[in-house]
């Protein structure tokens, strides 16, 4: 469901559901997050990436829009909960 928001704030940055995002596998530091089922596809479109939940793109997307925009985004549609100040917000982790 969080990542809902990072989508937004892409979109709200300009970027449509037919952009091209790449989904292949993204390494911060020594967290590699994944997906439970879906497999890379390579280049794929925002609406893809959505539909399939693809994790790399969420990470990819949060990191390029910034982790305040997505804070701010999920505080603008009613979060109120305490959110982590690190990138694996972009997957729901916190309150």
């Amino acid at each position: 469901m969080f990542k809902l928001f990072v989508y937004l704030v892409a979109l709200e940055k300009g970027m449509t559901p037919e952009s091209i995002v790449d989904d292949t596998s993204v390494t911060l530091g020594t967290w590699k997050p994944g997906n439970y089922l879906y497999k890379p596809k390579g280049e794929v479109s925002l609406r893809h990436a959505f539909a399939h939940s693809a994790t790399s793109v969420t990470i990819r997307l949060g990191l390029s829009v910034g982790l305040a925009s997505v804070t701010e985004m999920a505080r603008r549609l009613g979060v109120t909960a305490p959110l982590p100040d690190n990138m694996t917000i972009a997957l729901g982790t916190g309150g």
